[in-house]
């Protein structure tokens, strides 16, 4: 089968290795000329998966449509905040093929899940969404993996589950398609809180209880949702919520410690990290959302008082716990 990626990044790279692995002719679009030209000579993501040489049939194109030229499904895997530009850019060329949506993130302007920016931009299209436990680097080194498909349809998910499916990279499936993304997004808030309190040098204790207030915020949400019990369980939840506040490549993590050190927002997204940490995206919607409810939410407090009102972390930190 035919398949196009848009987003050539690290997470982009390594679903494009799992369906060229799988024998399915991918072509993967990248902004950037001489990414492309790199992939496409050397078989290296030099800046996103330095030393993994990717399989030789992967490509690379920043020729838009001539990289959806033939495509029979079209893989999303840009940052949150570049979907709407994406979406715009795609909608000339796209005829109706399954939209596997690969992006984490939420639709920081009505505080919606990403797929129904989808929805708005394109119209009534079949959308899956592909989200769990699964660092990109981990993924291309063939280290076992399962992640979660999720849709209304039955056959669509099967479709998709034989394109991605392989012995070290398991896909079950869902018909929860909000509480995937839901699960998805906010646990990169949690993993930002679990680095703030890195930067304060607790320890695992105190990420413990990171991880308990903010399950239970999650589901304070996510029960207004309506999102089913079985996708807080599941790779897309509890998985990738462990992978992400626990791991030293979660970049959520990574910024939340910067944070907690005295840097910024905008020091971060401004390129102390090199790649995107999508809680940074999704703090000003929260804040917003906050100023509508009356229930207490004590760990997202902290989090909008540090990113957005630049308290300082351990001043902030103090009050959640007085809170909690």
């Amino acid at each position: 089968m035919k398949c196009t990626i848009i987003g050539a990044g690290s997470w982009g790279t390594a679903l494009g290795q799992v369906l060229s692995e799988n024998g399915h002719e991918t072509r993967l679009f990248s902004l950037s000329q001489a990414d492309a030209d790199r992939i496409n000579q050397k078989h290296e993501n030099f800046e996103y998966l330095p030393g993994v040489q990717l399989h030789e049939k992967l490509s690379c194109s920043t020729n838009l449509a001539q990289t959806l030229a033939g495509a029979e499904i079209i893989v999303l895997a840009v940052p949150s905040k570049g979907l709407t530009s994406c979406l715009r850019e795609l909608k000339p060329y796209y005829t109706g093929q399954p939209i596997v949506l690969a992006s984490k993130g939420w639709n920081a302007s009505d505080f919606s899940p990403l797929s129904s920016l989808i929805t708005e931009k394109l119209g009534a299209v079949p959308i899956i969404v592909l989200s769990g436990a699964s660092h990109a680097e981990e993924v291309v080194k063939h280290q076992p993996t399962k992640v979660v498909l999720a849709s209304s349809n039955k056959e669509r998910r099967e479709k998709i589950k034989n394109l991605f499916h392989n012995k070290r990279f398991k896909c079950e499936e869902s018909e929860d398609i909000v509480g995937v993304q839901l699960m998805g997004a906010f646990k990169n808030i949690i993993a930002l809180a679990c680095g703030i309190s890195d930067g304060l040098k607790y320890g695992t204790n105190t990420k413990a209880l990171i991880l308990t207030e903010g399950i239970q915020e999650i589901s304070k949400i996510g029960s207004s949702l309506k999102i089913k019990p079985e996708t807080r369980k599941s790779s897309a939840g509890i998985g990738d919520l462990y992978v992400t506040c626990s791991s030293v490549l979660s970049r959520n993590r990574n910024a939340g410690r910067l944070l907690a050190e005295g840097h910024s927002k905008a020091e971060i997204t401004g390129g102390l990290i090199n790649m995107v940490a999508e809680s940074l995206y999704l703090t000003e919607a929260i804040a917003k959302f906050l100023a509508t409810t009356n229930e207490a939410f004590p760990l997202l407090d902290m989090i909008i008082k540090i990113v957005e009102y630049n308290t300082p972390a351990q001043k902030a930190f103090d009050l959640f716990l007085e809170s909690s």
